[in-house]
């Protein structure tokens, strides 16, 4: 699973879309099994986003790492806050 933690007042729609479209470029991803679960949890100010995927096991990390800096890239000029603890 990767999970995204944004602040509660940011636009979920558009974090959504991002999410969405980094997913969509990701070609290590097998495509018809990605499961998003937009605001799956909401606590202490921040909404996350999960999004489950599935890879080729020798892929894992790779594609998390490269996916994760993506959506932080995105997030970052489309200025949605990411929460932290």
């Amino acid at each position: 699973d990767l999970i995204y933690g944004i602040e509660a007042n940011q636009d979920i729609e558009s974090t959504i879309d991002i999410i969405e479209e980094v997913l969509s470029s990701e070609k290590r991803i097998l495509s018809k099994s990605v499961k998003l679960l937009p605001a799956a949890e909401w606590n202490s100010g921040t909404i996350f986003v999960t999004a489950r995927i599935w890879v080729p096991a020798g892929d894992y990390w790779s594609v998390v790492i490269s996916t994760n800096m993506q959506v932080k890239r995105q997030f970052s000029a489309e200025e949605i806050l990411v929460s932290y603890p």
